[in-house]
Formats: C-alpha cells, structure tokens, sequence
C-alpha cells in the first residue's frame, strides 16, 4: 500500500492531466472504505470540482468533473 503523500501525487497527477489549470492546487482527501477520494478545487475556467478516486493500491478507479 502506498504511502498517502505518494496517492496524493499520484492523483495530482491523474487530474493535472485531465485539467492543466489544476496544477498545484491541494486536494482534501476522504477515505471511503477501501479507496481514497481527493477532491480538487479548481480556479475560474475550469470546472468547479474535480474527484480522483484510487484504491489502496493506487490504481486509478474514477474521476469525475462538475460546475457545481
């Protein structure tokens, strides 16, 4: 099981990818049972919220964008 600050990256990662302009904002993190939910606030121009959600392993399972 990975570390947290290295799921942290890893879903850094994943999000920056699918969203540049979320480069070097910090998630909050929750625990879902066995996955890891980081939610990314993003600055105007993107959307609102963006969810990274990996398992205890830190394989990527979902990420999901809203304007909400």
């Amino acid at each position: 099981m990975p570390a947290p600050e290295r799921l942290e990256a890893l879903a850094c990662g994943h999000a920056c990818r699918a969203f540049p302009a979320l480069r070097g904002v910090r998630p909050t993190v929750q625990r879902t049972g066995p996955h890891h939910v980081f939610t990314f606030r993003g600055p105007a121009g993107t959307p609102s919220v963006v969810r990274v959600k990996l398992d205890a392993d830190g394989t990527l399972v979902r990420v999901v964008a809203s304007r909400g």
